[in-house]
């Protein structure tokens, strides 16, 4: 049980160092569950072994996978912000947008494509900058 905890302390620091990603400590924490199950189910102890072993786990998974699933939420968001404002800042100065403009916009997933079209905003005059900016053909 104290290898099981030294490993899993380890992984933790790890984890809090950023030297590995929380989807990478999902998966090793996966497999450390999986050995430990097999090796407490084939030598005995099982049972209980088993349960504080899934509980540490699960102390560890927990937050690592809500951090990186806030993280992501607010990449998203701040995304579909950014899409937003680069289609209302264009409909500002040029009046009017085809609907293949907006449509490309709305599935840029690059945010420096997007700030590269709200940074420019000023510069731009036509339908075809706004197409030459997005390399749409």
């Amino acid at each position: 049980m104290s290898i099981i905890k030294d490993t899993l302390n380890i992984v933790d620091d790890l984890s809090k160092s950023k030297e590995i990603l929380g989807s990478d400590l999902e998966k090793i924490l996966l497999v450390l569950n999986n050995i430990s199950e097999y090796l407490y189910n084939k030598y005995g102890e099982y049972e209980k072994v088993s349960k504080e072993v899934f509980t540490m786990l699960k102390t560890l998974v927990d937050p690592v996978v809500m951090n990186e699933g806030i993280k992501q939420g607010i990449g998203k968001g701040e995304l579909k912000n950014q899409q937003r404002l680069a289609l209302k800042l264009l409909k500002k100065k040029l009046k009017e947008i085809p609907s293949d403009i907006e449509k490309t916009i709305n599935s840029i997933d690059d945010i420096a494509i997007l700030e590269k079209v709200i940074d420019n905003i000023f510069d731009i005059n036509s339908v075809d900058q706004v197409k030459e900016m997005l390399q749409m053909d």
